[in-house]
């Protein structure tokens, strides 16, 4: 409560003796002043009772209604503040404008023009002055408005608060401390119960205020859901939402918005990994099921959308997913699966561990930022971030049964290609490091000339060469032929080359309907699914084959080498699933002679002390070069030079830890500064610091050490902290505290207690915070590159759904996937499927046609460019249509008038005729119901199909906009999100009209509304062109290309004159350019109100980057 007493008076800027006139604080100790009193209240020390609150409001109130306020202080930039300082000497003297503020010239001098010292300004001050030297500039002004928008916009909510908080000291309703919470089991009874109150959902019960669950009613005219009655904003699925104020809705609430428009989904090659260790790419896996179960597919605006519950049994399955509370992962079925039509463009993102995923603009990716992991759009991820990614999988294993080739019909006896061999009927560790060698080292041939075909596995090795030759035998039961290639017959070569061979036709087909990633071409082998569903011991063996024939070892680091990213993805995901951490790197190209092409290798690196001591204890020790990687894990053991580091975020939270109890050793301050990464074991070994330092300490117990220094010294409590709970300066705390029987030694001491526990939990509880990131199954990596991937013939994107975390493992990726849209109090359950109609005003009250509406609407443009149409409602002056607004409101006066004289005047002479006769004058010539009625049975049921002459009618629209753009220099006039609206809109033309068919006249009205929206917010005038960025951004095409121009010549003039660059040649070197000097004066005052020149002298300008 004093919290909220405190950020109102603040706002307001009014000081704490306007106190001085209000009574005593109920409480506060005989003698103690008002403002004392206040002040304890507004710091928490003890609750006011409802009467001395209703006290210091009115004291508010009294002020802010005799207008005897100036406003919360703002520090303008500095760019800004040199920017007034100059226009007000050019323009007017120090006196004239304290006249013209109704200040005093001292406090004019000291806000405007004083240089020594930064000074905080009133925001009401500010107000009055920018609309002072809007005459003189008009950027400079807008500036200023600018800076304080957001606080003159949370005047109304301080308004509304103050009378808030005198309802509630005034009211029926007084508060109580909860005592405590606790479970009770075993309670006995077979139901509970609740009512419903409408309107206010809550009722009194054993004397405390009880809420009730909120209503539910059904929609009958839209498709009969059933919504929540509550005051929150519903987002109507098929229906319509009326958004007043959009620009006043908090953030969230517009992102949330932003989602349920949105198309966020992955490539369709993306791959995605099920929990029993199957791949399969998403576009596939995804069609499979749309397909294959049609008729139970919702459809969205441009999207497909299948429930599980309306797939197969046989056809579910489940991802790895991350549960966000503890940071494990763990098994999680798919919720949906979707898939939507494909933008214009994607986003690729790289990561610093070899992976790379392609997803939409607007799809959400997981960041750390402010040691917290947090999702960003795919468009603002910025090389450098940090991500979270997997440091295990725990896939499920399984005995799956392999197929056997048809050997019905083949001669064994007369046809060699054919000759007897026997199959396992399941994968067995042997049959794993087999494969393994195949993968790496062989090849599985055949011929369609002479339906010939023979598995193939070279090595130099003939201790490695006997092992395959061995396992061929014995898991087939057949025969092999060894070849060898003296090193003489080969160029280059320095030993012998021994090939394994075993010809068959069987074994080809056997390998191909069971291991189809082992048979094809070296750079698109890929890990059998059936190794990663197999238990860790084949696993194991599979990887040891593989690290036998493409292992490489080196001075600095050891693992796998392969010209294959999908082998490479794979080895990085089956050492994972060992716990096995890997990173992925390009290490060199080379031309294939044989294939006439340019092929890449990659390796597959082993990092971090756990790891490589767990790969040397189960694959490395059964290589030839154990000694050697033995040495390298024993040599690395101490030196933390892997890549498995956490952000500077983290070290920035531990600091704070260190420092609340002053283990600070000053070891994070380099780190922080070049905002570097630290590693995982350093940031746990100080956060067990601060938890060891907490243990010792327990000893001082809270409630029971009865000295209050001691106690806030053990807790390292700073006496400001103290001083500021109980309203006394630092030196007095001192003094009570060396002087144990004053009177206010009690409260001292608990106020210390309650200060200390307070700490312990928060400490406890940000501890818990770290290790749920430092100590859990995730690890992280910087982001690479973010690049835009234009897409020139994909139809659809595709997303899963996993609930309730909405996150899946992939890619060596935590991923996330589509959201339901069901938080900040805004609901809906499918993508884009109702229609949405905002409102929003002008930050500063009324609509700047010189200005771009992106700049005067408090709102994302990404959001912004979501909407089909945009118009501006300006409050021009009109005889004709001011006389119709008058009359009715007038109108609607009298007619409420007359109704109530004729209810509450006994005698009246109204009658109900008079009654009906003015209530005609006023009525809608369409009832609300009945029109409501009318739009929800057309959006029902009517489906209108587009007649060919429409179709083209759209068609030539769309390519006369786009053909504007054609020229290089051209601005971008629509995209194909544009087309889309188009067709929505025809939709709503025709539906409007309750017919089944789109016309023309249809697609005519379209355009005529379509081109007077763009006309209004999309039309550059000094090209004659529509241009979307003028939307989008709030700056044409043509001024941005200007602007670029200007910058160029500055930065050309800079580097002529030693870094700064005159005024007059930037003016005589534009004037060359086309420029006029006045414009050019506009576009530099517009670059250093941005931050992006800067005036060093009166006539010289620098860029500031």
């Amino acid at each position: 409560m004093g919290h909220r007493l405190k950020a109102i008076r603040r706002h307001f800027g009014l000081p704490t003796t306007i106190y001085s006139n209000g009574g005593t604080g109920a409480g506060t100790d005989a003698g103690t002043s008002t403002i004392s009193g206040a002040i304890a209240a507004e710091r928490g020390v003890y609750m006011p009772t409802p009467q001395y609150l209703q006290t210091l409001l009115l004291c508010i109130r009294e002020q802010i209604e005799a207008d005897n306020w100036q406003g919360m202080r703002v520090l303008l930039p500095r760019n800004l503040r040199e920017s007034i300082r100059e226009l007000l000497h050019k323009n007017t003297t120090n006196p004239q404008l304290a006249q013209a503020l109704n200040i005093p010239a001292t406090t004019s001098s000291e806000y405007f023009y004083r240089r020594s010292r930064d000074i905080a300004v009133p925001y009401r001050v500010l107000e009055r002055f920018s609309d002072l030297i809007r005459k003189f500039d008009r950027d400079t002004a807008d500036a200023i408005r600018e800076s304080i928008s957001n606080i003159v916009a949370e005047e109304p909510r301080m308004r509304a608060e103050l009378d808030s908080l005198l309802k509630l000291s005034t009211g029926d309703v007084l508060f109580d401390r909860i005592k405590s919470v606790e479970e009770v089991h075993d309670h006995g009874y077979e139901h509970v119960y609740d009512l419903t109150i409408s309107g206010t959902h809550n009722f009194v019960a054993n004397s405390l205020l009880a809420h009730n669950t909120a209503a539910a009613v059904r929609d009958e005219f839209g498709d009969g859901r059933w919504t929540l009655e509550a005051g929150a904003l519903v987002l109507a699925d098929q229906g319509v939402a009326a958004v007043d104020e959009m620009d006043k809705m908090r953030a969230e609430d517009r992102s949330a918005i932003h989602e349920a428009m949105e198309q966020q989904s992955y490539h369709p090659s993306t791959e995605i990994l099920f929990s029993d260790g199957k791949r399969v790419r998403i576009g596939e896996f995804v069609d499979s099921l749309i397909e294959g179960n049609m008729d139970q597919v919702e459809d969205g605006i441009d999207c497909e959308i299948l429930t599980s519950d309306k797939i197969r049994d046989s056809d579910r399955r489940t991802l790895l997913a991350l549960d966000l509370n503890d940071n494990s992962i763990r098994p999680a079925p798919i919720d949906r699966v979707s898939r939507h039509r494909a933008p214009d463009h994607l986003i690729e993102i790289t990561y610093s561990n070899g992976r790379s995923i392609t997803v939409t603009p607007e799809h959400p990716v997981y960041v750390m930022e402010n040691g917290e992991i947090v999702t960003v759009r795919a468009d603002a991820v910025k090389s450098g971030m940090f991500a979270p990614i997997p440091n295990n999988y725990p896939p499920a294993s399984s005995d799956i049964a392999l197929q056997l080739p048809n050997q019905d019909k083949r001669n064994h006896e007369t046809d060699r290609r054919y000759k007897r061999i026997s199959f396992p009927t399941r994968l067995k560790s042997e049959f794993g490091r087999l494969l393994g060698y195949i993968v790496s080292e062989g090849h599985i041939y055949h011929s369609d000339t002479n339906g010939e075909a023979e598995i193939i596995i070279s090595n130099t090795d003939t201790e490695i060469i006997n092992d395959i030759d061995n396992l061929i035998k014995e898991i087939f039961d057949t025969t092999t032929y060894i070849q060898h290639q003296p090193h003489s017959e080969r160029k280059h070569a320095t030993k012998d080359l021994y090939t394994v061979r075993c010809a068959s036709i069987l074994l080809y087909e056997f390998m191909r309907l069971n291991f189809m990633g082992v048979t094809v071409k070296s750079d698109e082998k890929r890990i059998p699914d059936q190794i990663f569903t197999s238990n860790d011991n084949i696993r194991t063996q599979f990887l040891i084959g593989a690290f036998r024939g493409d292992g490489f070892y080196d001075s600095e680091r050891f693992g796998y080498t392969t010209n294959s990213i999908g082998l490479a993805n794979d080895y990085s995901d089956l050492l994972l699933a060992l716990g096995i951490y890997s990173y992925i790197t390009r290490s060199s190209e080379y031309e294939s002679k044989k294939e006439g092409r340019t092929k890449v290798g990659y390796k597959v690196v082993i990092s971090g002390q756990d790891s490589q001591r767990l790969f040397y204890d189960i694959i490395g020790k059964h290589d030839k070069r154990s000694e050697k990687i033995e040495q390298f894990v024993v040599r690395s053991h101490n030196k933390l030079n892997d890549r498995d580091s956490v952000p500077v975020d983290i070290a920035i939270r531990v600091k704070k830890l260190l420092k609340d109890y002053r283990l600070d050793t000053g070891y994070f301050d380099k780190i922080i500064k070049k905002k570097n990464a630290i590693h995982r074991m350093v940031a746990l070994k100080y956060i067990n610091k601060v938890e060891s330092y907490l243990s010792d300490i327990q000893p001082f117990n809270v409630n029971e050490t009865a000295d209050p220094r001691e106690l806030r010294k053990a807790y390292r409590i700073p006496i400001s902290v103290i001083a500021g709970r109980i309203g006394l300066s630092d030196s007095m705390v001192t003094y009570i505290e060396r002087n144990p029987s004053t009177k206010n030694a009690a409260v001292l001491l608990e106020r210390i207690r309650e200060v200390a526990k307070e700490k312990i939990e928060s400490s406890e509880n940000e501890i818990k915070s770290l290790k749920r990131i430092v100590k859990s199954d995730l690890r992280f990596t910087r982001v690479k590159s973010a690049s835009t991937v234009r897409n020139d013939d994909l139809e659809w994107v595709y997303d899963v759904t996993v609930e309730p975390d909405h996150t899946f493992v992939s890619c060596g990726l935590v991923l996330h996937n589509t959201v339901s849209i069901a938080k900040a109090g805004i609901m809906a359950t499918l993508k884009s499927r109702c229609s949405l109609l905002g409102a929003a005003n002008p930050k500063y009250g009324r609509f700047d046609p010189y200005e771009g509406i992106a700049q005067q609407i408090r709102m994302a443009p990404a959001l912004m460019s979501r909407f089909d149409l945009i118009f501006v409602l300006k409050d021009e002056p009109d005889v004709g249509r001011d006389t119709a607004i008058a009359s009715h409101i007038l109108g609607a006066h009298h007619a409420g008038e007359l109704h109530a004289h004729k209810t509450h005047i006994s005698g009246s002479n109204i009658t109900d005729a008079d009654v009906g006769d003015a209530m005609e004058l006023i009525q809608p010539t369409i009832m609300p119901d009945l029109l409501r009625k009318y739009i929800a049975y057309a959006k029902k049921a009517v489906y209108p199909i587009m007649d060919s002459v429409a179709r083209e009618r759209l068609i030539d629209f769309y390519l006369g906009l786009r053909k504007q753009g054609e020229d290089r220099d051209s601005p971008v006039p629509v995209t194909a999100r544009q087309l889309e609206a188009l067709v929505r809109l025809c939709e709503a033309s025709a539906r409007i009209r309750l017919c089944n068919e789109i016309t023309t006249a249809d697609s005519e009205r379209v355009i005529r509304v379509v081109e007077s929206c763009l006309r209004q917010v999309a039309y550059d005038t000094e090209t004659g062109m529509f241009d979307t960025d003028i939307l989008t951004t709030g700056v044409s095409k043509s001024q941005r290309d200007k602007i670029k121009t200007l910058r160029n010549i500055i930065r050309d003039i800079e580097a002529e004159h030693s870094g700064m660059a005159p005024k007059d040649d930037v003016y005589a070197r534009a004037a060359e350019q086309g420029f006029e000097k006045e414009y050019v004066e506009d576009l530099i005052k517009r670059l250093v109100t941005q931050g992006e020149l800067y005036e060093p002298t009166a006539s010289h300008v620098r860029l500031t980057a």
